[in-house]
């Protein structure tokens, strides 16, 4: 859960730039690396 807590203001920056942002594809990599890196921790 602290994991979780540590991630969020991250996710919501990722969010915030591809907002902001709009590469597309750029956005996509961070959101990969991010959810991949959270099923990795979640699964442990």
């Amino acid at each position: 859960m602290a994991v979780a807590c540590a991630l969020y203001p991250l996710e919501i920056s990722i969010s915030l730039s591809c907002i902001f942002l709009p590469r597309t594809l750029i956005c996509i990599l961070s959101w990969l690396i991010f959810f991949g890196s959270s099923m990795m921790l979640f699964d442990a």
